[in-house]
Parts: C-alpha cells; structure tokens; sequence
C-alpha cells in the first residue's frame, strides 16, 4: 500500500512540475511579446540612445576629477580639517582643484558635443560636425560676461576681459546642454531636408563642404537665441533650473523617491529587463547633476544638498548588482542542497563580489521566478531605508564617483570622500540581503531539488535531504541503493545498450548526405533530407531508450516515471525539428512569392485581425470549460477526507485535467504567436 502511495505521489509530482514549467513558459512567452518590443524600441530610440550615451560619455572626467577632490580630502587625522591638503604645498593644492575643476566642470560641453557626434552617427551623417552644430547651440545659451579686474587714471572700469560663468557649463547647464542639442540637430536636419544649406562643388573637399553645410543653420539659430538671451534677457539655464530643482531634489534628496527608483528597477530586471539601463535613460541626468553639485559642495566645505545620489544606490543597495544579489549568493553557497543552485553559485560568487550579477539574475534564474519575486522587490527596498538611517547616524555622505566594478566596501569609502566610516553601509546590506534571502531560497532550492531527486528515480526525504541546524549547513551522503551483484548487472546492460547506440548513430551518420561546393544549387534540399534522417535517428534512438529502461526496471525503482520523461523529452525534439522543416518549406514558399507579397498587405491584415479574434474565443471557451471543471472536482474533494486514498486518487485526476489544460492553453498561445510572427514577416 505504502509503496502504490509513493508512487502515485511521485506521479503527482511530476504532473505539478509540468504545469509550472507551462505556466513559466505562458508568462515569458507574454512578456516577449508584449512587454519586451515596446521597451527594446524605447531603448534603441535614436535620441534616448545618444542622450545616455552623450551622458555616459562624462564618466571619465567625473572619475579623474572625484580621484584629486579625495586626494585633496583624505583624512590624516581625527579632527575634521586634518587633510592630507594641509601638508601640500599651496600650488599644488592649487593645480588639483584645478584638475578637478577642469574635468567634472567641464560636464555640459562634453555632453553638448557628444550628443551631436551620436546623432550624426545614428543618421549616418559626419560625427564631427554633429558635434560643433550641439556644442555651438548650447555655448550661446551660455553666454559670456565682462569682467573689470581694475580702474583706468580716470577712475573707471579697466582691464575687462569675457568669461563665461563655470557653474553653467557644469552639471547646472546638463539639461539644457542635452535639450539644446537634440532640438538644434533636428533643426538641422529640417534645414537640410528643404535645402536651406549652402551646397559646395563636388570637387570641394568632403570636410569643407560639411562645415558649410551646418552654416546658415547656426546663424539663423544664433540670432533667435542672441535675441531671446540678450535682448529679452531670458535666462534658460536658471529658469529651466527653477523648474527641475524640485524632481531632482525629489528623486535624490528624498527616502520615497530614492525607494521609488529602486523599486522600478528591480521589478524591470524581474522581466528580464536591465532595470538601470531602462531608469537611467530618464534619471542619469538627474544622478550626474547631483553628485557633481555634491562634489563641489564637499570641495566648498559646505552642506551636501542631495543625501540619495546614484551612489547611494550604488554603493548602499546594490552591493552585488541589481538586488542586492551577493547576499543571496552567500545565502545559496550556505545552504543550497540542489546541484543547479549550488553550481550557478560557484560560478556567480567571484563576478558577484564586483557587482557583475547577469550570471545571477539569468542563471539561477531570477526573472519570472515566483519563488525570489518578493525578495528581490523588498531586500533592496529594506537597505535602502537602513543604509538611509547609518548615513544620518555615521553621518556619511556621499560626494564621489567610483569606478562600479569595486568590491562594495571599497567603493563605499571612496565615493564617501575616504570616509571609512562609510564601510558599514555595505557590509550591513550584504548582512541584511544574506537573511532576507535565505529562507525565500531555500524554498526555491527545495522545488529544484525534488525534481533533480524525480529525475534520478529517487524519493525525496526531508530528514534526509534537508537537514540543517539555523545557518550550518550539514552534508548528507546519499545512502548506497544497490549492492555488488546488482550494481554488476547495471552496468552490464548499459554496456550492451551503448554498443547499440554507437551502431544507430553510425548508420545515421553513413546516411547524412554531404553538402559540398559542387552542389550549392541542390543544398536546400540536402540540408531538408538531413533533417529528415535526423528525425528518424531521433526517433530510433528514443525508442532505444526506453527499451534500455525497460531492461534496467529490474534493478531499480521508478525507472518506467524515467522513461516517460525521456519519452516527452524525445517528442518534444521531434516536435522542434519539425517545426524547422515546415518553417524551411515555407521560407521556400515566401522566396518564390516574394513580388506579390506587396499585392497581399491588406488581406493579411484582414486575416491577423481574423486571426486574433479566434485566439480570443478559443481562449475563453477553454478557459470556462475549465472553470466548470475545477468546481466540479471542488464538491468532489469536499466530500473526502483528505488522507483517504480516494482522496489521493482524485488529486492525481485532477492534475492530470488540469495539466491538460495548461498544455492546451500554452498551445494555443504558441500557435496563435507563430501564426501572429508568419502574418507580420509576409506582411
């Protein structure tokens, strides 16, 4: 009796784990094709593309020059003046605040440039006067003063000279740096599409030709912002300022908004999105302003004005990667029983130490995985709020830019100005993570673990499998199943089955036909017949296979749930190649009807709208089919108890209809999305 109960539950298992892997399967295949083309094209937008890139482009300077501001501030003592800038001669304090000036006050022009030179790129147009035209557009938005520096013998102004008024050219003019260039580009382009250019002589050299090309542009732009800047005296760096103080302020200033980005990027990396790449399109001009007016306030010996600059998030939550994920590494090389787990850890520890999580986030996997959902969502959202209390307990700031692959307390440090103090922050993120994740990933390591043990024909056994004592991790050994004899025959007949599998596979290779130079017009149909040989070795070998499992049911348990799986896994191959062979036919097909397709546009999106409407009924019928189903097996349960074997029965029906259910449903999806891929290629 016991033993008809471990194998029904064994089946029972099995038929849960097939439905998750459909349900998986469903949500990727949603997120795929609704989520992810909306974003990828977000992303790949030409003037996000350079915006990010044109930003990106300051992270140099913003290094070199955070490197002289720490050189100038590192701490030699424990009184608050006890820098190491006190022991430096003063011109040389003086050529380091200097560099530093030159470098991070130097962040709008870059960008200017930078945002031109891209936009050309993506335009395939010349890079260097892209560059001119965006750094020409936002130098006049700059301006310049004149400065008197004396009196003449008259007692009037003398010694005047033009300058222009470093802070504006700084992270205060970013915005308008990044506006300016977009709208003076596509000015540009508005000009030359209607030939308000000055064309040269084709014998004129391409470089003079160019420069040209952008001059009536820059004058007619000149002379509006001329006028609108000195005559009508208005100001768009200040005014913009006015106007963007606020959200900055909000986003990296204040606890919700710094918790609202982290939220935002944990949940797009949750669908397999790269959180800080989609966020950052928006906010980096935003992180980049803030810590470069924290820098100069540091330099200044003044307040820090925002307390949640990127590096807050970088260095106090992201410790790891996205998630705080070093935790759950740590968390996993603890505790994890399952080879999978274990394996992905190895692997991921040394890359996780230097915030390099992909490894974590697509190998164990954390996207669409309902297991460390809630963990990766709140873990960081938990540091942020005690990274947030050390800072105003140790009274941390942070003022610098670090290189982001540094390990997590030495980054900490740095961009806190050498603040060692500053160490605690990440090490209590690490810490926090480590507990957070554990138990959501134990649980996770559980599920895998039940299916490696159902893959192997093994039961598994809480006592035996899962034994631990709070943290310490207690190795079990897996008992020895078979004694001497059996082992022998095991082995005797793998053997047996081997030599046949080697002879299958010589005889298929022995049919492969060979594709070579002198058969390039027959190679199409080669490479159909090869796919054909392919499916019938496939199929031989299956059934190879499962006679191999036949052979061995004598020596071992649950060997016929062994080859049921290989069984589907062998389907599921063929299933695959013939997909292949129709989606080949019907590239032929497309090949030779390619010069009526044009002819056909509306009719195929006549028959998609068509299409979409059936994928809809078919979907709601099934689904309400279901329904009726599942309550009708809930009165069923009602009336048993639940350790009865009838009750056991019943489950096992159930998930049999309902694994039938997800199946057609994940079908129907895939072939409503192929049919869906097929009409939008011929259309």
């Amino acid at each position: 009796m016991n033993i008809e109960k471990n194998d029904k539950e064994q089946e029972l298992f099995g038929l849960e784990t097939q439905i998750k892997d459909k349900k998986k399967e469903l949500s990727q295949s949603w997120v795929n094709n609704n989520v992810m083309p909306g974003l990828t094209k977000f992303a790949n937008q030409r003037h996000m593309l350079a915006l990010r890139n044109a930003v990106v482009a300051n992270i140099p300077l913003i290094i070199i020059g955070a490197l002289f501001l720490i050189i100038l501030n590192f701490p030699i003592g424990s009184g608050s003046t006890d820098l190491l800038s006190s022991l430096l001669p003063p011109k040389l304090v003086t050529t380091f605040q200097q560099i530093n000036r030159m470098t991070m006050g130097l962040m709008s022009f870059v960008t200017a440039f930078a945002i031109g030179s891209e936009l050309a790129k993506s335009y395939k147009m010349d890079p260097t006067t892209g560059g001119v035209l965006t750094f020409t557009a936002f130098a006049m938005w700059v301006g310049a003063d004149m400065l008197y520096v004396g009196l003449n013998d008259a007692g009037g102004l003398a010694g005047g000279v033009w300058a222009m008024n470093m802070a504006n050219i700084g992270s205060k003019g970013l915005f308008v740096a990044i506006i300016s260039g977009i709208a003076m580009y596509e000015f540009y382009r508005l000009c030359k599409k209607y030939n308000i250019t000055i064309r040269m002589p084709s014998v004129v050299p391409k470089s003079v030709s160019n420069s040209f090309i952008i001059l009536i542009p820059i004058l007619i732009w000149a002379t509006v912002v001329g006028l609108t800047r000195f005559w009508l005296g208005f100001d768009f760096i200040n005014d913009l300022g006015k106007i963007l103080n606020p959200i900055q302020g909000a986003l990296t200033g204040t606890l919700p908004g710094v918790m609202l980005t982290g939220l935002l990027i944990t949940v797009f990396w949750m669908l397999g999105i790269s959180g800080a790449s989609v966020v950052g399109s928006f906010l980096r001009p935003f992180w980049t302003t803030a810590i470069t007016e924290n820098n100069d306030a540091f330099n200044a010996g003044l307040d820090i004005p925002y307390l949640y600059p990127e590096e807050f998030l970088q260095w106090g939550v992201w410790v790891g990667g996205s998630g705080a994920t070093l935790g759950l590494l740590i968390s996993a090389l603890l505790l994890a029983k399952s080879k999978q787990i274990k394996s992905i850890s190895k692997v991921s520890i040394v890359p996780g130490i230097f915030n390099i999580n992909e490894p974590v986030i697509f190998g164990f996997p954390i996207m669409l995985n309902a297991f460390l959902f809630i963990p990766f969502i709140l873990t960081p959202q938990i540091c942020i709020l005690v990274g947030a209390l050390l800072m105003q307990v140790l009274n941390v700031r942070f003022v610098a830019t670090a290189p982001w692959t540094l390990p997590g307390p030495i980054g900490a440090i740095l961009s806190a100005g050498v603040d060692w103090k500053a160490v605690f922050i990440p090490l209590a993120t690490i810490g926090i993570s480590t507990v957070c994740y554990a138990p959501f990933m134990m649980a996770y390591d559980k599920s895998l673990l039940k299916q490696e043990l159902f893959l192997e024909g093994k039961v598994y056994n809480k006592d035996e499998h899962y034994s631990f004592l709070g943290f310490l991790r207690l190795k079990m050994k897996w008992p020895n199943k078979y004694v001497s004899a059996e082992k022998i025959k095991i082995d005797e007949t793998k053997l047996v089955f081997a030599n046949k599998r080697a002879a299958l596979k010589a005889e298929y290779l022995s049919k492969m036909l060979p594709t070579t130079t002198s058969e390039k017009l027959k190679n199409k149909e080669n490479k159909l017949i090869n796919k054909e040989i392919l499916i019938d070795e496939k199929i031989a070998l299956r059934n190879l296979e499962l006679e191999e499992c036949k052979a061995l049911a004598g020596y071992r348990k649950n060997e016929e749930i062994w080859a049921a799986v290989k069984d589907q896994q062998y389907q599921k191959d063929i299933m695959k190649l013939q997909a292949q062979k129709n989606k080949f036919i019907m590239a032929e097909s497309e090949l030779i009807n390619k010069n009526n397709l044009k002819s056909h546009k509306y009719k195929f999106k006549k028959d998609y709208a068509i299409l979409k409407d059936e994928f809809k009924i078919a979907k709601t019928n099934l689904k309400k089919a279901w329904l009726e189903n599942q309550k009708a097996f809930t009165l069923k349960f009602k009336k048993l108890e639940k350790k009865s074997p009838e009750f056991l029965d019943l489950k096992l029906e159930f998930t049999k209809q309902k694994l039938e259910y997800w199946t057609n449903r994940t079908d129907l999806t895939n072939d409503f999305n192929n049919k869906k891929l097929e009409a939008s290629e011929m259309k």
